[in-house]
């Protein structure tokens, strides 16, 4: 294959009708299948690149879900953590332009590093930094952070139905998620000719 392919009208419009026709949103759910006419012409990397670039996809890498994998034991036990380290916030921002935006996200704290790997690495997806507010009488303190928000809506509805304290709090950024997925699906199916 080629590297210097470029894309022509025929190469974008199959990319399109992959993406509509699977089942999956952003990716989650399952790997897109390329056909193999388009895969001819670009690399899995490439069609990738181009539905985020059209706004096709919000999501780089299709990514799975590996918490819906898991045994309920082990989605009880990082429901658990959620709700007693974590905090499920949405927080509002304002553009140079006067315009205002939302963000979404699902952080831990903890002073413990080896949670901090075990959640990326059970998890696989997120990152943690560690907290630069030391002091002298405290415990080095790392953050571990999902704030994609096809990541966050998997994530949150998998961990809903165990959650205790923080479930309406998820429940409600579920809801706000969903429809701000629909709504870029609105905004693409009619505004991107």
């Amino acid at each position: 294959m080629d590297k210097r392919n470029r894309w022509i009208n025929k190469d974008l419009e199959l990319l399109k009708k992959v993406y509509q026709n699977s089942n999956t949103v952003g990716g989650i759910g399952g790997e897109i299948k390329y056909p193999t006419e388009l895969l001819k012409r670009h690399s899995t990397n490439s069609c990738q690149k181009k539905a985020t670039t059209l706004r096709i996809t919000t999501n780089f890498i299709e990514r799975k879900i590996f918490i819906e994998t898991w045994p309920d034991f082990d989605i009880g036990y990082f429901a658990g953590i959620v709700d007693g380290e974590g905090c499920i916030d949405i927080t509002k921002g304002n553009r140079k332009n006067g315009k205002s935006y939302f963000t979404s996200r699902l952080h831990i704290v903890n002073t413990d590093i080896n949670l901090m790997e075990w959640l990326k690495e059970r998890i696989g997806m997120g990152s943690y930094y560690r907290e630069h507010r030391e002091r002298d009488n405290h415990k080095k303190c790392y953050t571990f952070v999902i704030s994609a928000v096809n990541d966050l809506l998997g994530i949150l509805k998998a961990i809903e139905p165990y959650l205790v304290i923080k479930k309406e709090k998820a429940q409600e950024i579920i809801k706000l998620l969903e429809d701000r997925i629909e709504w870029r699906k609105h905004l693409r199916r009619n505004y991107s000719q």
